[in-house]
Protein backbone atom coordinates (compact mmCIF):
# COMPACT_ATOMS: atom_id res chain seq x y z
CA UNK A 1 0.00 0.00 0.00
CA UNK A 2 2.94 2.62 0.92
CA UNK A 3 4.56 1.75 -2.31
CA UNK A 4 1.41 2.30 -4.17
CA UNK A 5 0.68 5.80 -2.35
CA UNK A 6 4.26 7.32 -2.92
CA UNK A 7 4.22 5.94 -7.12
CA UNK A 8 0.67 7.62 -7.02
CA UNK A 9 2.92 10.71 -5.47
CA UNK A 10 5.62 10.79 -7.94
CA UNK A 11 3.56 10.32 -10.91
CA UNK A 12 2.80 13.73 -11.98
CA UNK A 13 6.30 14.40 -11.66
CA UNK A 14 7.87 11.82 -13.98
CA UNK A 15 4.89 12.89 -16.64
CA UNK A 16 6.10 16.33 -16.47
CA UNK A 17 9.68 15.05 -16.63
CA UNK A 18 8.82 13.12 -19.65
CA UNK A 19 6.86 15.55 -21.19
CA UNK A 20 10.06 17.81 -21.04
CA UNK A 21 12.54 15.17 -22.15
CA UNK A 22 9.96 15.21 -25.28
CA UNK A 23 10.01 18.77 -26.04
CA UNK A 24 13.58 19.21 -25.79
CA UNK A 25 14.09 15.97 -27.98
CA UNK A 26 11.92 17.85 -30.86
CA UNK A 27 14.14 20.79 -31.12
CA UNK A 28 15.37 21.07 -34.66
CA UNK A 29 18.27 22.81 -35.88
CA UNK A 30 17.18 26.86 -36.29
CA UNK A 31 13.72 27.41 -33.97
CA UNK A 32 14.10 30.51 -32.01
CA UNK A 33 14.28 29.45 -28.31
CA UNK A 34 14.93 31.20 -25.04
CA UNK A 35 17.28 30.45 -22.13
CA UNK A 36 16.42 31.73 -19.16
CA UNK A 37 19.90 31.38 -16.54
CA UNK A 38 20.08 29.94 -13.12
CA UNK A 39 21.23 33.18 -11.82
CA UNK A 40 18.56 35.50 -13.81
CA UNK A 41 18.64 37.01 -16.91
CA UNK A 42 17.43 35.72 -20.28
CA UNK A 43 18.92 35.44 -23.85
CA UNK A 44 16.88 34.44 -27.28
CA UNK A 45 18.40 32.89 -29.82
CA UNK A 46 18.36 30.22 -32.58
CA UNK A 47 18.78 26.36 -31.23
CA UNK A 48 22.10 25.01 -33.03
CA UNK A 49 22.91 20.99 -31.01
CA UNK A 50 22.48 19.72 -27.87
CA UNK A 51 25.46 17.85 -26.30
CA UNK A 52 24.94 15.34 -23.65
CA UNK A 53 25.55 18.24 -20.78
CA UNK A 54 25.27 21.60 -22.75
CA UNK A 55 23.07 23.25 -25.04
CA UNK A 56 24.65 25.68 -28.11
CA UNK A 57 22.77 28.08 -29.49
CA UNK A 58 23.25 31.49 -31.63
CA UNK A 59 21.75 34.76 -29.98
CA UNK A 60 20.45 37.42 -32.49
CA UNK A 61 23.64 38.95 -34.37
CA UNK A 62 26.03 36.88 -32.25
CA UNK A 63 28.40 33.55 -32.59
CA UNK A 64 27.03 30.01 -31.46
CA UNK A 65 27.77 29.62 -27.94
CA UNK A 66 27.43 26.90 -25.50
CA UNK A 67 25.41 26.52 -21.98
CA UNK A 68 25.97 23.82 -19.46
CA UNK A 69 22.15 22.88 -18.56
CA UNK A 70 23.95 23.65 -14.77
CA UNK A 71 23.66 26.96 -15.54
CA UNK A 72 20.24 26.92 -17.13
CA UNK A 73 16.88 27.55 -15.31
CA UNK A 74 14.15 27.45 -18.29
CA UNK A 75 14.20 27.02 -22.52
CA UNK A 76 11.05 28.52 -24.02
CA UNK A 77 10.27 27.80 -27.76
CA UNK A 78 8.82 30.77 -29.82
CA UNK A 79 5.28 30.49 -31.46
CA UNK A 80 5.87 33.30 -33.97
CA UNK A 81 3.99 36.51 -33.00
CA UNK A 82 0.54 37.55 -31.84
CA UNK A 83 -0.83 40.50 -33.17
CA UNK A 84 -4.19 39.93 -31.30
CA UNK A 85 -2.21 39.54 -27.55
CA UNK A 86 0.36 42.82 -28.78
CA UNK A 87 -2.45 44.62 -29.40
CA UNK A 88 -4.33 43.73 -25.95
CA UNK A 89 -0.61 44.48 -23.97
CA UNK A 90 -0.33 47.65 -26.04
CA UNK A 91 -3.68 49.08 -24.80
CA UNK A 92 -2.59 48.10 -21.24
CA UNK A 93 0.63 49.65 -21.68
CA UNK A 94 -0.57 52.71 -23.45
CA UNK A 95 -3.86 53.22 -21.21
CA UNK A 96 -1.41 53.10 -18.30
CA UNK A 97 0.97 55.72 -19.60
CA UNK A 98 -1.77 57.66 -20.45
CA UNK A 99 -3.78 58.00 -17.30
CA UNK A 100 -0.66 58.73 -15.26
CA UNK A 101 1.04 61.44 -17.38
CA UNK A 102 -2.15 63.05 -18.11
CA UNK A 103 -3.24 63.21 -14.16
CA UNK A 104 0.55 64.55 -13.51
CA UNK A 105 0.07 67.03 -16.73
CA UNK A 106 -3.49 68.28 -15.28
CA UNK A 107 -2.64 68.71 -11.54
CA UNK A 108 0.56 70.42 -13.08
CA UNK A 109 -1.33 72.97 -15.31
CA UNK A 110 -4.47 73.59 -13.17
CA UNK A 111 -5.23 77.42 -12.48
CA UNK A 112 -7.20 78.14 -9.79
CA UNK A 113 -8.48 80.89 -11.51
CA UNK A 114 -9.94 79.41 -13.76
CA UNK A 115 -12.95 78.44 -11.06
CA UNK A 116 -15.31 80.90 -10.21
CA UNK A 117 -19.15 81.20 -10.32
CA UNK A 118 -20.59 78.44 -12.50
CA UNK A 119 -17.56 76.01 -12.06
CA UNK A 120 -18.86 72.70 -13.80
CA UNK A 121 -16.01 70.87 -15.00
CA UNK A 122 -12.25 72.38 -13.26
CA UNK A 123 -13.15 73.37 -10.31
CA UNK A 124 -10.09 71.86 -8.17
CA UNK A 125 -6.49 70.46 -9.39
CA UNK A 126 -7.96 67.13 -8.84
CA UNK A 127 -11.04 67.55 -10.90
CA UNK A 128 -8.43 68.32 -13.64
CA UNK A 129 -6.13 65.97 -12.92
CA UNK A 130 -9.11 62.76 -13.37
CA UNK A 131 -10.49 64.76 -16.50
CA UNK A 132 -7.31 65.04 -18.01
CA UNK A 133 -6.15 61.25 -17.10
CA UNK A 134 -8.83 59.74 -18.70
CA UNK A 135 -8.39 61.55 -21.85
CA UNK A 136 -5.47 60.75 -22.54
CA UNK A 137 -5.73 57.26 -20.91
CA UNK A 138 -8.23 56.87 -23.79
CA UNK A 139 -5.99 58.32 -26.25
CA UNK A 140 -2.86 55.61 -24.64
CA UNK A 141 -5.29 53.07 -25.52
CA UNK A 142 -6.07 54.03 -28.98
CA UNK A 143 -2.39 54.57 -29.86
CA UNK A 144 -0.87 51.50 -27.64
CA UNK A 145 -3.51 49.01 -29.55
CA UNK A 146 -2.04 50.25 -32.83
CA UNK A 147 1.24 50.16 -32.04
CA UNK A 148 1.04 46.64 -30.09
CA UNK A 149 -1.04 44.89 -32.60
CA UNK A 150 1.19 46.23 -35.20
CA UNK A 151 4.01 44.89 -33.57
CA UNK A 152 2.52 41.98 -31.96
CA UNK A 153 3.77 39.85 -28.51
CA UNK A 154 6.02 36.79 -29.13
CA UNK A 155 4.88 33.73 -27.44
CA UNK A 156 6.84 31.33 -25.78
CA UNK A 157 5.83 27.93 -24.29
CA UNK A 158 8.45 26.57 -21.94
CA UNK A 159 10.43 22.87 -23.15
CA UNK A 160 12.61 22.50 -20.04
CA UNK A 161 12.28 23.79 -16.59
CA UNK A 162 14.24 23.32 -13.83
CA UNK A 163 12.85 21.95 -10.66
CA UNK A 164 14.88 22.81 -7.36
Amino acid sequence: MRSASFALMCLPFLVSLSAQSQGMASLQQGVRIRVQGQKGGETAGNFETMDGDSLRFAPVHKAVRGVPFSAIKEIDVSHGRSHGEGLFKGAGIGGVFGVVSGALLGAATYNPSDGGEGCYLFCSRGSTAVFSGTILGMVGIVIGSVVGGAIGSEVWEPVFTKSH
